[in-house]
């Protein structure tokens, strides 16, 4: 993220955006990962080691953190018993005040004069946070309450107070808030901010990010879900930028890629780079599709394995790659057939240890005479568990596992048995169904049946079982088809 911040500091020293402000502080803490704080013992030396640090802008961040932090006792500027904190802290503030503009600074001023605490209250102190302030301001700044504990502070120093800017974003901005999206895929607070500026700059993907926030906050209105797929369905395939010749199928969440269906090895032959694309940090399920076990694992060599968090492995090629690759956010982890080699062999020899071993993963997908292999401690911590299996099947393996959430039983019933609370239902996928569900054998305690993406199936499912709760379920407004 070194090039994103760097830009999206040097746009900040022009513009004083408090957008770009939220930006710049998701891009600054991306940059401490990875990074070792110093600890050195003696106060004295973190003093020094603060000091060397607090100009780069990779380190800042922390620097700000610890801005109080093991402050020696400073007399005349030399480490002395008898001396004060105080002057500690001073030096501090000087070096922040001779940094090029950056809003982290700023907005540290600002929670120190609301963090009230002693050290800060020197006359000395209060008014070289006043400089600093001044020369790391934001547009947003000034709107502060903080700076009721400045006295005779002339709000005329800091930039005017703007709800939004009065010019379109400037594209280099935009990359900087699509990176701070990218640094905290989980974080909506940066998507927000990106589409108010997209909005602003009359791009449509700053509608849909904005309409899809509402979907995935439970608050979308069905006209709000139905631009959003309008939305896709004219813009999607564009969206998908460099990532497009890959593309087989793909879904939309919260406004940026949540899902890749890869296309076969013959759409490209630029799979390594592309695997390096940033826009890969929010794909959090990867699907094979058509592509090759080889390129599945130059994939998963990239940007993805930072944060995908649903993975399939059929072969050794992707094997090599999942046992071998950190995959800090993984949490399920599907085996239903394996290539050229035994499945039994394989899954027993290979995957149930990495499972056993890897206690985030709490869903798993696997042959269904692959269960009883389970340890205790797996079975236990299971969330979800998908099989190839009928319905039947299914109901007899749902009453022996009685702490499971969710089963998925594939291929000839697709379907889901669920419990939410004491309720059990049931969800059913219409995209694979007709007339032929048969709910033959369900137990009485699953009274409700969600029907998922088409309201005339669930009409149909209605007449058939009366006595059931059968709900429509409105499909997802971000699916992108017919790409390859």
């Amino acid at each position: 993220m070194t090039d994103e911040l760097d830009t999206a500091l040097a746009s900040f020293a022009q513009r004083r955006s408090g957008e770009l402000a939220r930006a710049i502080e998701e891009l600054g803490r991306a940059a401490l990962v990875g990074r070792e704080p110093p600890a050195p013992r003696k106060n004295s030396e973190f003093q020094r080691g603060w000091l060397e640090l607090a100009p780069d802008p990779r380190a800042r961040s922390w620097c700000l953190d610890t801005i109080i932090d093991k402050l020696p006792k400073l007399l005349d500027g030399q480490e002395h018993p008898s001396g004060d904190k105080h002057e500690a802290l001073l030096e501090r503030l000087r070096v922040l005040r001779q940094l090029a503009p950056d809003p982290r600074v700023g907005r540290a001023m600002l929670a120190l004069l609301e963090l009230r605490t002693p050290i800060a209250g020197f006359v000395v102190v209060i008014d070289e946070i006043a400089r600093v302030l001044v020369r790391h301001a934001d547009d947003e700044t000034r709107l502060s309450p903080a700076l009721d504990e400045l006295d005779n502070f002339d709000l005329e120093l800091l930039p005017a107070a703007t709800a939004k800017p009065t010019a379109r974003p400037r594209r280099r901005d935009l990359d900087a808030l699509y990176a701070a999206v990218y640094a905290a895929p989980d974080d909506d607070a940066p998507r927000a901010v990106l589409a108010d500026a997209l909005q602003d700059a009359g791009d449509p993907r700053g509608e849909l990010i904005a309409l899809q926030l509402r979907e995935h906050a439970g608050d979308a209105t069905d006209e709000m879900r139905e631009r959003a797929r309008a939305l896709v369905q004219k813009h999607g395939k564009t969206w998908l930028g460099e990532l497009r010749p890959i593309t087989y199928r793909a879904e939309l969440r919260r406004g940026f890629l949540y899902e890749l269906e890869l296309a076969g090895k013959w759409s490209t032959d630029k799979w390594d780079a592309l695997a390096t694309e940033p826009s890969l940090a929010t794909v959090e399920l990867l699907v094979h599709g058509q592509a090759t076990g080889k390129v599945v694992a130059t994939m998963l060599g990239g940007v993805i394995a930072r944060t995908v968090r649903s993975l399939a492995v059929d072969d050794d090629d992707v094997w090599k790659m999942i046992a071998a690759a950190p995959l800090p956010r993984l949490r399920e982890l599907r085996a239903f057939h394996w290539k050229r080699m035994s499945y039994e062999m394989r899954f027993v020899e290979l995957v149930l240890p990495y499972l056993e071993q890897h206690a985030q993963i709490t869903r798993v997908g696997c042959a269904l005479d692959m269960v009883p292999r389970f340890s205790k401690a797996l079975t236990a911590r299971l969330e979800r568990l998908s099989v190839r299996g009928d319905l039947a099947a299914g109901l007899k393996l749902w009453a022996k596992l009685p702490a499971l959430r969710c089963l998925r039983c594939e291929w000839s019933s697709d379907i889901e048995l669920v419990r939410d609370g004491k309720r059990e239902l049931v969800r059913v996928d219409a995209s694979t169904w007709g007339s032929r569900l048969e709910l033959k054998g369900l137990p009485k305690s699953f009274t409700r049946i969600e029907v998922h993406g088409n309201q005339t199936f669930a009409r149909d499912l209605a007449a058939k079982y009366p006595k059931l709760d059968i709900v429509a379920m409105p499909p997802p407004s971000g699916k992108i088809t017919g790409v390859k």
